[in-house]
């Protein structure tokens, strides 16, 4: 008899790989009570991300018809899914950090099976992080809300994550990471921001992956001292974009410095012009010192035979940047854009999830008035999660 080849990463095998995980964790509920168990609710929620439905009100029409029942019962094993009433209780009971381990066993099984060295760069991996809103609000919010208060008055709530992705600048795909929530903690006064977000991610990851070394990539908000400081005590690189605005004397010095200079002509004709700096000071009272990279894209109009001249970016690294290897710094440090590009439906779905989660969780506050958000809850959920 022939044994079957494994295949760890096929979709049954990762789908049986998350059952597996969740097989191990007690449901709180009483026994008695449960029509739908919370691997299948969950197992329900990825299938609607899966099926690219725009909404939840959609994926339950959909589930209502018999065919797209019978291929959520093939591909996911899920027999029963709940209404989006009792999907969204489920699913706000969990807590967001659970699924950690899940992003961890995914990628090791790329790792184990020799497909994750495809995503290798400079002898390390390039890990792109940013921070995204999902749900936005004046009127509904939880304890995790973020607290935003306008010029005329009005507050908004949101919620928001930093998100990390290893990619590389010839793969069409990238592997997410766990991402890192943006929110209110409790006993905590300050409001949360992205950059503390982004630290908390940073050991988080180590933690989970000690050792894999990154090349840290993101926008001109990272290219600051404590986050570089951060990621050199985690033994990893980075590069950033830089912007003007931001890092002044950084500018002034490259303007002023002789650059060198590499040019790639593309098959179209237009010429890649890359310039780049050496040692230079990231601000002008700081130790870290970095080489600064700048992208032209020089095109030619074929009628009138006029060149033009675009400025694509300007990059702060502590890699050593050189003749041969500065195209494919820039090449990764453009392929940073592989984060921004998430279907915008997704955010439509979660957005509309999310949203009737807050209002779920506002009807528990303690007293009428939106300042028991802060004060605490008769029952104590995991927030819009």
């Amino acid at each position: 008899m022939t044994t079957p080849t494994k295949r760890p990463l096929s979709f049954k095998s990762l789908v049986r790989g998350f059952k597996e995980f969740w097989a191990g964790h007690n449901d709180k509920r009483r026994q008695k009570s449960i029509d739908y168990t919370v691997i299948d609710t969950l197992l329900s929620g990825l299938a609607c991300m899966f099926y690219k439905s725009p909404s939840m009100l959609s994926f339950q029409e959909r589930m209502s018809k018999k065919h797209h029942r019978n291929n959520l019962k093939t591909q996911f094993g899920v027999t029963k899914t709940p209404k989006d009433t009792q999907m969204r209780e489920i699913i706000g009971s969990v807590d967001s950090q659970t699924l950690s381990p899940i992003f961890k066993e995914y990628l090791s099984r790329l790792q184990r099976g020799n497909h994750l060295k495809r995503f290798a760069f400079e002898g390390r991996y390039l890990l792109t992080v940013d921070g995204t809103q999902y749900y936005n609000s004046k009127e509904i919010s939880c304890p995790k809300c973020l607290e935003t208060a306008l010029k005329n008055g009005d507050i908004t709530y949101s919620h928001k994550v930093v998100q990390p992705i290893i990619s590389h600048p010839d793969i069409k795909q990238i592997l997410p990471l766990m991402p890192e929530e943006i929110c209110h903690h409790d006993g905590d006064n300050k409001q949360d921001c992205e950059t503390n977000a982004a630290k908390r991610l940073i050991g988080a990851i180590r933690k989970s992956h000690p050792r894999l070394r990154f090349i840290h990539m993101g926008d001109a908000l990272y290219a600051s001292t404590p986050y570089i400081e951060m990621i050199r005590k985690a033994d990893d690189k980075f590069i950033f974009r830089v912007k003007e605005g931001s890092h002044s004397y950084l500018f002034t010095t490259f303007e002023q410095a002789q650059t060198n200079t590499h040019e790639v002509v593309l098959e179209s004709g237009n010429r890649l012009v890359h310039k780049w700096v050496k040692g230079v000071s990231l601000h002008k009272s700081s130790d870290i010192i970095v080489d600064v990279m700048r992208l032209f894209v020089i095109s030619t109009n074929k009628k009138t035979g006029k060149q033009k001249s675009q400025l694509i970016g300007t990059w702060a690294t502590d890699l050593d940047v050189s003749q041969d290897n500065v195209a494919a710094l820039v090449s990764a440090a453009r392929a940073r854009w592989k984060i921004e590009s998430a279907p915008q439906a997704h955010k439509v779905a979660i957005k509309g999830f999310i949203a009737k989660c807050c209002k779920a969780v506002g009807k528990m506050m303690v007293g009428p008035s939106k300042s028991a958000v802060r004060g605490g809850f008769q029952t104590t959920p995991s927030g819009c999660y």
